[in-house]
């Protein structure tokens, strides 16, 4: 199945400390194992990056992908790690929904407590 459309948003750049002139695209690192996007987050950002196209497309199939690629040479340190998420159970592996808050807009993630 081929995608018919495809939309880029949310470059970061992860810095260890907050502070600079552009905070929006300087983050610091989570140091917590978590999961970028809840359903219910999900959801949301089809809406916030979709506008008018946002219910059509959400009777359909939709998917959110990370990438993540090393800038300015190899990681040294504060490495990614991956998981499956086909393997990941909420209940047991104590999972639960945090609401982040933006200046414009609320997201929701999962964070393992």
């Amino acid at each position: 199945m081929r995608a018919h459309k495809i939309v880029i948003f949310d470059h970061t750049i992860p810095r260890h400390v907050y502070g600079t002139s552009n905070s929006r695209l300087r983050r610091s690192l989570v140091q917590r194992v978590h999961i970028d996007q809840s359903p219910k987050g999900g959801f949301e950002r089809v809406r916030l990056h979709t506008g008018d196209e946002a219910e059509d497309l959400l009777k359909g199939r939709v998917q959110i992908i990370n990438v993540w690629r090393p800038i300015g040479g190899p990681v040294e340190e504060s490495p990614l790690a991956v998981g499956d998420f086909r393997i990941v159970d909420f209940e047991k592996d104590n999972l639960v929904p945090v609401a982040l808050k933006y200046p414009h807009r609320d997201g929701d993630v999962w964070r393992k407590v």
